[in-house]
């Protein structure tokens, strides 16, 4: 990071995968810097511009991260709260998903990109991205919105 600041160059993000390595990483930097914000800390080089420096997950693994979380909740369910008014928005349950999957499996007609291995997971499965993004897909949300599953669209709307 120093090398870079002398030529000019400025960081502000630091953004990796969720490995163990890399996630302790960050807890040390957060700890070193005696941060208390969640994804930021501050700027070890000191820089006018960017005093803070933000630590992130890339996208892939935050969609699979969710996706994991989702699954392995004891009742299955995701609560979205609106940020400005703490509202839960909706709450989408995994059975939901399931159940759309099992009523296409029956029919010609896909309307969703849902499949076995995108709801079964197996360990290797859930490294893959795309079956992440086959959950989070928007086609999945309006056919959660259409069955009233206490769903709506926005929130895989706003991943896409």
């Amino acid at each position: 990071m120093k090398i870079t600041h002398e030529v000019g160059g400025c960081i502000f993000l630091i953004m990796t995968d969720k490995l163990s390595l890399h996630q302790k990483m960050f807890k040390v930097y957060h700890k070193e810097n005696q941060s208390t914000a969640i994804f930021s800390i501050k700027n070890p080089i000191d820089n006018p511009v960017f005093d803070t420096l933000f630590t992130f997950y890339d996208n892939p693994h935050c969609f699979k991260s969710i996706r994991s979380y989702w699954v392995t909740e004891p009742s299955q369910t995701l609560q979205f709260v609106e940020p400005i008014s703490t509202q839960i928005f909706y709450q989408p349950k995994w059975k939901d998903l399931v159940r759309i999957y099992n009523d296409e499996s029956n029919s010609t007609l896909k309307q969703t990109k849902l499949s076995y291995a995108a709801l079964y997971l197996t360990n290797f499965q859930k490294q893959k991205v795309q079956l992440a993004c086959d959950v989070f897909n928007g086609k999945s949300a309006i056919a959660m919105e259409k069955r009233n599953l206490n769903c709506k669209a926005t929130f895989i709307d706003r991943k896409n």
